[in-house]
């Protein structure tokens, strides 16, 4: 059988299968097309239709034309701004589609700004002309230089006794220079008497007052020593001496040494005390010197303790130490106890669970609201978490010094036989280390919570 199409009849197909004749029969009308329809738009150059397609055998046909609507443009904007001698370009935009329409704007001339320049001493004046938009110059209106007006002579290098000096003077109107050389000014001497000494000759020098240079000249033989007779005596640990100095050098000639005396210690004995040491003091009663000797150790406060004021469960107390030896003194508190608290009573209020607590020490009374039995066991086990908390954390704490100590052994020794890598691996561990202890510490109440959740349920 074939089936029918939409321009085509169907009909069944009859074959003898002896010889093999066939005849067809049975017709069935075409369906015609099925047609749907598309409109499409029209653009700014572009017209509109309307498509319709065949939903069966894709055939198509177009109707329903509409012209092209046009370019839809806005303001015309600058994208290129005119030079003096290059033109400008605008383009405006269609709202619609975003073509770009250009046009090309007139070049502005050149604006000419006039500058004067001054002739110099070397060179001429003129006038300048440049635009004030791109800079193009041109020159005219040449004026003669001027010449030099040089001022008074000043020094570049002063003459001195022997060497010649330099002096320049400057135009007023330019940087030229002009340089001319100075004769040498000559030595100026001036006299000066040195007297004879015990050994060294005098004589009179002549030293120039500008550059320091001069020679000696009218020498006088030297005085010879002029002595007189001495005695130094000796001190503790010093020899003294017999002799004769000269009167005008300090010259000494020594004829008799004199031995040192020594010391003359006299002791002073001190007594140890709890903070202070005790010692034998020697001092020689001729110079002053002194030594310690028989040096006793401080003897250290003997305490005696007593509480001052007892704690209560909120109040800290008071403990004295006195020390028997010296009678010093001072005070150290005593951490308040906290209260005792024991469970006295439980009510049932609008469905809840209220626990009441009375501190066994100071009396005092708190209430406890367990919530629906489901979480009596996870609240209470999460008060008596509360209370011991505290000692929970001291024992991380030490658990985090322990492994601190022990890391520290194994990485000293890694270092001490130089061995990088394990060092390096030492110090991996002991972070790894310190942040499970720490997981452990915040971990710790979220895991009693959720074991008292498991025995509730």
């Amino acid at each position: 059988m074939v089936a029918p199409t939409c321009t085509q009849k169907g009909y069944t197909i009859y074959k003898c299968t002896g010889c093999g004749d066939s005849y067809d029969g049975d017709f069935i009308e075409a369906k015609g097309h099925d047609y749907e329809s598309k409109i499409v738009k029209p653009t700014c150059t572009a017209q509109g239709y309307t498509r319709y397609t065949c939903k069966t055998c894709g055939n198509t046909y177009t109707d329903n034309f509409i012209e092209a609507e046009g370019h839809k443009y806005g303001e015309w904007t600058t994208v290129k701004e005119p030079t003096c001698v290059d033109l400008g370009k605008d383009e405006r935009t269609c709202s619609v589609c975003s073509y770009v329409d250009e046009r090309d704007t007139d070049a502005l001339g050149h604006s000419y700004k006039d500058i004067v320049v001054d002739p110099s001493c070397t060179d001429r004046g003129n006038t300048i002309h440049e635009c004030e938009r791109c800079g193009h110059t041109y020159t005219d209106s040449y004026t003669d230089a001027t010449g030099h007006d040089f001022g008074e002579w000043t020094s570049l290098t002063k003459p001195t006794c022997t060497a010649s000096g330099v002096e320049q003077r400057k135009c007023t109107s330019c940087p030229q220079t002009e340089t001319k050389i100075v004769s040498p000014l000559g030595h100026n001497y001036k006299a000066e008497i040195v007297e004879p000494t015990c050994l060294e000759q005098g004589y009179t020098t002549h030293i120039c007052s500008r550059c320091g240079t001069g020679y000696n000249d009218t020498f006088v033989p030297p005085l010879g020593h002029d002595y007189e007779e001495i005695e130094v005596a000796p001190t503790c640990t010093e020899e003294g001496y017999r002799g004769k100095k000269c009167r005008r050098c300090e010259d000494c000639v020594k004829t008799e040494i004199l031995k040192a005396v020594g010391h003359k210690f006299t002791d002073s004995y001190f007594i140890a005390t709890c903070e202070d040491e005790g010692y034998t003091l020697h001092t020689c009663l001729s110079c002053g010197n002194e030594y310690k000797d028989s040096i006793v150790p401080a003897t250290g406060h003997d305490y005696e303790t007593e509480v001052v004021r007892e704690p209560h469960c909120e109040i800290e107390g008071e403990r004295k130490f006195h020390c028997t030896k010296c009678e010093k003194e001072y005070y150290s508190d005593i951490p308040a106890t906290g209260h005792n608290y024991e469970l006295t009573g439980t009510e049932e209020v609008n469905g809840e669970n209220i626990r009441t607590y009375v501190c066994t020490n100071c009396g005092a009374i708190t209430t406890q609201n367990m919530g629906e039995q489901y979480e009596q066991v996870s609240s209470y086990i999460g008060y008596l978490f509360g209370q011991y908390q505290p000692y929970m954390w001291w024992v991380l704490l030490a658990t985090a010094g322990v492994w601190s100590i022990v890391m520290g052994v194994f990485f000293a020794i890694a270092q001490k036989n130089e061995d990088k890598e394990k060092a390096r691996k030492m110090i991996k561990n002991y972070v790894i280390g310190l942040v499970v202890i720490f997981a452990i510490l915040v971990a710790c109440p979220y895991l009693v919570k959720g074991i008292a959740a498991l025995i509730a349920g």
